[in-house]
């Protein structure tokens, strides 16, 4: 129930402290584990630590409903909360920093939240929740723009439940974000809809805190400032924001048409001195069930750990100790599978999907990554005929099936599944995207093709949706037949990329259609990142047009000193590789 908003102000703030004490922990290979009713929290704190975590997490989810009543706050995608040892983040995540507290990781069949338990401090429920909200947004809107996501986590994080449990606040004023953008001043407003944080490099912390600030402040202003004004609008605004619609013309269509009158109000409203906040009367939580407390084995422990290592000498020693407890355990060498798909030894994850996928009681997933395997490993027979009597086949699957039917001149059995995934789940074609890139590395062209073709229409995200077409382009032109390489071009030069795609995106395009040269790609190439794309599209022009003498140099700078961090990196490595090695 949601009840008149309250008001903070800078000279007299009192701060409602929930402080979360996590010891250290007791074992490395065991851990401790709580079944709340909708998530699993587990980690080396004890059962009482865990059990409190889950409660105020079922609390909060609650609590978000206060401004949006209608939206959904249970899933069907499990959640894991981890609790990982204080210090040790940095063993966790892809590439995520070691001085962050915790982060939110959405995978194929599951999401978790991994925090930090050396956090001793009002901010350690900070992290958490804010990570959690990251949970929430996905599970209601996909294709956000960051500065919403952002700035809905921002905003929520705030929750605080006062001490005697009855009620608890959202929305309260974060200090550090005003002192930013007082400091700092805010972007314009049009400029700030449009670049969504494109400009903003993570490692640039000064930039990166004036785009978190505005993020949040301006959720802030929609939803309490104004007296009000603005919060009707914010939900059909972030609605259209999903939708895809161009964030200012959104704005100007559900909230106003006056940008620079709201923009004045806006940035009036970060220097203010006195700001709402609301208050809830809490609704109770049942306790965890004393029978739901439970350890984690070994091997559940350890390959649980592989999900979420970022290091692949970690995850394989975790996987290694999960089978050697328990040897034949079948989520380790589900795990396995995938870690040997990651690491890009299709043969080795064969040896362990495969058997999996034809034990008769796989599941779908399973199945799509088993027949990826072989299809990559040019073994088509073997992929269209696994899991044929298991029923129905999720997208991967179908794509698999379609692809290793076409490899083997059996086009009219392919057309039928092909035709039934236009009409499938966008979110579940856009999976399709990193196969398009694994695709185009192992120089099977064709299939590299059709999962583009699939993707692109399906990813929200400008930059994503964008780097598909280039792959459909490459994977064309690659084949080496001229006319249909120029009509590809052609198709690139006639359908514009998506609206808000970034600068650097726009020059790859201008490139790809003939607009401007290598010489001028790289230039205005500013990263390692960017670098490497520069070359590798260079490099795949030239073997397009069989200039391979030429590529071969672009091919020799990103295998010697390209940034793995794009995934052009190893699709130009594994071209390098063909054309010199034995």
């Amino acid at each position: 129930m949601r009840t008149a908003p309250h008001c903070w102000t800078r000279s007299g703030a009192a701060a409602l402290i929930l402080l979360l004490s996590l010891p250290a922990w007791a074992a490395a290979d065991s851990w401790n584990r709580v079944q709340s009713r909708n998530f699993l929290v587990v980690g080396e704190v004890d059962h009482n630590q865990l059990a409190f975590t889950a409660r105020t997490l079922e609390q909060f989810r609650r609590a978000t409903l206060a401004i949006f009543p209608d939206r959904v706050i249970g899933s069907t995608r499990p959640l894991t909360v981890v609790v990982v040892k204080g210090g040790n983040i940095g063993d966790y995540g892809l590439g995520k920093s070691g001085n962050v507290s915790g982060y939110y990781q959405s995978e194929a069949d599951q999401d978790f939240i991994v925090m930090d338990s050396s956090v001793i401090q009002i901010r350690s429920f900070e992290v958490i929740l804010h990570e959690y909200q990251h949970s929430i947004t996905r599970n209601n809107w996909r294709g956000l723009p960051r500065w919403v996501n952002e700035g809905l986590a921002e905003f929520y994080s705030t929750f605080q439940m006062s001490a005697d449990g009855k009620r608890y606040q959202l929305g309260r004023p974060k200090t550090y974000r005003l002192a930013a953008l007082v400091s700092g001043g805010t972007m314009p407003l049009e400029k700030f809809l449009t670049d969504d944080g494109r400009s903003v490099r993570m490692e640039e912390r000064f930039r990166a805190s004036i785009f978190y600030a505005q993020s949040w402040a301006l959720v802030h202003f929609m939803v309490l400032g104004d007296k009000g004004k603005w919060s009707d609008s914010f939900g059909p605004f972030v609605t259209a924001l999903a939708a895809g619609e161009p964030p200012v013309e959104a704005f100007r269509r559900t909230v106003t048409t006056d940008i620079a009158g709201f923009s004045s109000r806006f940035r009036a409203y970060v220097t203010q001195s006195d700001f709402n906040f609301v208050s809830v009367e809490a609704s109770p939580i049942e306790a965890v069930p004393e029978s739901e407390r439970s350890r984690l084995s070994v091997e559940e422990t350890e390959t649980l750990k592989t999900r979420l290592m970022h290091d692949p000498g970690r995850r394989k020693k975790a996987l290694d100790e999960a089978l050697a407890a328990r040897p034949g355990y079948r989520p380790a060498l589900i795990a396995r599978g995938e870690y040997w798909l990651g690491e890009r030894e299709a043969a080795r994850a064969a040896e362990d999907l495969v058997p999996l996928a034809q034990a008769g009681t796989a599941d779908l997933r399973i199945c799509s990554m088993a027949m990826f395997a072989l299809n990559i490993l040019r073994r088509h027979e073997e992929a269209i005929g696994l899991c044929v009597g298991n029923g129905p086949i999720d997208v991967g699957g179908a794509f698999e099936r379609a692809i290793g039917l076409q490899f083997l001149g059996r086009p009219s059995e392919a057309a039928p599944l092909l035709l039934a995934l236009n009409g499938a789940d966008p979110g579940d074609l856009s999976t399709l995207a990193w196969r398009s890139w694994r695709y185009l590395e192992a120089g099977l062209y064709p299939a590299a093709v059709r999962a583009a073709d699939l993707a692109a229409p399906a990813i929200v995200d400008a930059d994503g949706a964008s780097y598909q077409r280039f792959v459909r382009l490459a994977g064309l032109c690659l084949q080496r037949d001229p006319e249909v390489c120029e009509r590809a071009r052609a198709d690139l030069v006639g359908r514009p990329i998506a609206a808000g795609a970034g600068e650097w995106v726009q020059s790859v395009r201008a490139f790809l259609t003939g607009t401007i040269n290598e010489q001028a790609l790289l230039a205005r190439a500013s990263r390692d990142e960017e670098q490497t794309e520069g070359h590798a599209y260079a490099a795949f022009d030239l073997l397009s047009r069989g200039r391979d003498k030429e590529a071969l140099p672009h091919l020799q700078w990103v295998a010697e000193r390209g940034s793995k961090n794009v995934t052009e990196y190893y699709v130009a490595v594994a071209h390098y590789a063909r054309r010199t090695k034995p």
